[in-house]
């Protein structure tokens, strides 16, 4: 997508966005169990684990979810942990985060599958495991399941939660917007695939000063620009009675369907502001709108 190419159109300011990757950092070697150990941790949700190196050596990482969790009446953050087995990328687990305290009894009461971690700074934390997988497409299960028994259920017992992760807020009830490239339209699960970015405007030193630092030439001609620091996937959900709004030609703001957003999409990824309301998106905005004359030129 040639982006130079599309008008701009602000909506709104938007403030802080999230990083969406889980990292797998540490290469320390420590003892547990008798066993050679890795650290698993993840800086957007505030916890890490110690894990046996050879699962280590297979994880791969998927994005995490947020949204309302009825059953908590709590705004809830998943990441899953998968591993490749056999060439296939397989769920393991799952630490599952939500804002308020609940003790160990509430858990259990509510989502008795779920090993208790605890809290931290106002967060609660448990983790949950597959169940043959979740559906991956395995022609033998016995190394899923042997990996489950030897690595994966006793983890519970060495995670450390710490609760200050980067991702760890939600906005609340209707406040600013946030700026995303929007990537699918999942209508089945009431969902939105994005990469989240910030808009900078010349008075944030500090952002500029980050860019800069990340080897990116602030240019304000416009007065303003759309950073986005890294690629990420970020999946949020969208309420049942979500509203999504495109440009017309005149650059006016025109209701429409889920299907003609993600219709939208067909052009390439669309640059969006999107509002929530008790971690559900309510309302989305396109931002770009490519011109005649810039259609011609692709």
């Amino acid at each position: 997508m040639k982006k130079s190419y599309f008008r701009f159109l602000l909506f709104m300011i938007l403030a802080v966005l999230m990083s969406v990757a889980l990292t797998a950092c540490g290469s320390d070697d420590t003892e547990n169990q008798n066993i050679n150990t890795t650290e698993y941790e993840s800086e957007n949700l505030g916890f890490s684990i110690s894990m046996d190196e050879e699962l280590f050596a297979v994880i791969t990482f998927d994005a995490y979810k947020e949204g309302y969790d009825a059953n908590f009446d709590s705004h809830k953050w998943k990441n899953t942990i998968s591993a490749e087995i056999e060439g296939v990328s397989v769920p393991l687990f799952y630490v599952n985060v939500y804002d308020g305290e609940f003790d160990e009894k509430t858990v259990a009461e509510k989502t008795p599958d779920a090993a208790y971690l605890g809290v931290a700074n106002g967060y609660t934390y448990t983790m949950t495991f597959s169940v043959d997988g979740d559906g991956a497409e395995l022609k033998d299960k016995a190394a899923y399941e042997d990996m489950m028994e030897k690595y994966v259920y006793p983890l519970a017992d060495y995670a450390v939660i710490y609760g200050s992760g980067e991702a760890l807020y939600h906005e609340g009830e209707n406040t600013e917007a946030r700026l995303a490239w929007l990537k699918g339209v999942d209508k089945q699960n009431f969902e939105l695939a994005m990469d989240p970015v910030v808009m900078v405007l010349p008075e944030d030193k500090e952002t500029i000063s980050a860019m800069e630092a990340a080897g990116v030439t602030a240019d304000f001609s416009q007065g303003y620009m759309i950073w986005n620091e890294k690629e990420e996937d970020a999946s949020v959900t969208f309420a049942e009675d979500a509203k999504f709004f495109l440009l017309d030609e005149s650059f006016n703001f025109v209701e429409v369907s889920a299907d003609d957003l993600a219709g939208r999409l067909q052009n390439g990824d669309l640059l969006i502001s999107y509002i929530t309301d008790g971690g559900r998106i309510i309302e989305v905005y396109e931002q770009y709108l490519m011109t005649d004359s810039a259609a011609a030129a692709e």
